[in-house]
This record gives C-alpha cells, structure tokens and sequence, in this order.
C-alpha cells in the first residue's frame, strides 16, 4: 500500500499529490497493486516451504544422528540410553523414560534421561509405542511442557520408535547368534 500511494504521489500527474487525473494513470496504479499482491503472495509461500524445507533437514539429521549412535549397539541398555536421550533432545523435552520389557516382571532395559535415577513427576505427556515385527517392544514416554506434539513431531517420534525397534531386533540377532 505504501508503494501505491508513493507510486502515485511521485510518477503520477498531477505529481506530488494523490489525485489522479488520466484514466491510464488509474489502470497504471491498478496494475501496480495487482503485482504488489501477487508478489507478495508468491513471496509467503516461498517463505513458508523454506521453513517446512528446514523443518525436514533439522528432522533428518536427528534420525541420521540417531542411526549413527546405533549402528554397532547391540547391548539392551547403551540402546534404551541412546534412544531415550535422542527423543528427549529432539523434542525439547524434560524427561524421557524407554523402556524394554522382558519376561515376566524383569525389564530387558529401562532407560531415563536425565539419568540419575530420581523420580520423574508428573504425567507423562507423550507414549509412543515400539512396534516392530515381534510386536509390541517397548514404550518411549516423554515429559514436556510443550504438550502434545505437533504433526511433523509425531512422524518423528514414529521414526525414532521404528529406529529402536530395528536396534532391538538387531540386538536380539546379536545375542542369538553368539548363545549358538
């Protein structure tokens, strides 16, 4: 709008006012306007898909980092660390309990960061599932004043569940392999 009016103020005659006295001078502002909108829509969604562009990096480079860290674990415990201090880091959150159950009552791993082995209040505000081709795995619960998670959040939480259920499918092989 500021350039409309300078546009007509300064290129428009009668020049120095904001009077229009040639119909080509209104179709020119018209037109003007126009560009002006249409750039700046354009502009919006260029802005928009850079955000949502490094969104998706900021996203992939966790789960590449995640992945890294767990190439050659195959111990239940370094895996349920690793894990949970990946989710708590990625999303910002207070608190991150794994766990891994085994047979009966006895956890295969049970992991919280911060580690320190003191009590973490209050509810939970996140559980994802570990599902993988034997089932249910384990659980990863967060702690975040943030509250839920935002839709791009969640894919990645499904992401680093499906990344530890493949780690604990690879440990299982692991430890199979060396009892024969």
């Amino acid at each position: 709008i500021v350039a409309f009016l300078l546009f007509n103020y300064l290129f428009i005659p009668p020049y120095f006012t904001l009077r229009v006295l040639h119909p080509q001078g209104a179709i020119d502002l018209v037109v003007l306007l126009v560009v002006a909108i249409v750039i700046s829509q354009l502009l919006g969604r260029a802005q928009s898909a850079v955000a949502r562009a490094q969104s998706h990096e900021k996203e992939t480079q966790r789960l590449y980092e995640l992945s890294t860290a767990l190439i050659g674990q195959t111990e239940y415990g370094g895996i349920a660390r690793t894990i949970a201090r990946g989710a708590r880091e990625a999303f910002g959150a207070s608190a991150a309990r794994l766990t891994f159950p085994g047979e009966g009552d006895t956890p295969l791993a049970v992991a919280e960061e911060p580690s320190g082995g003191g009590v973490i209040a209050g509810a939970p505000t996140v559980r994802q599932e570990i599902l993988g081709s034997r089932g249910r795995m384990g659980e990863i619960v967060l702690w975040r004043s943030a509250g839920d998670l935002s839709a791009s959040e969640a894919r990645l939480l499904r992401a680093i569940a499906a990344e530890a259920a493949l780690a604990l499918e690879r440990a299982h092989l692991a430890q199979s392999e060396t009892r024969a």
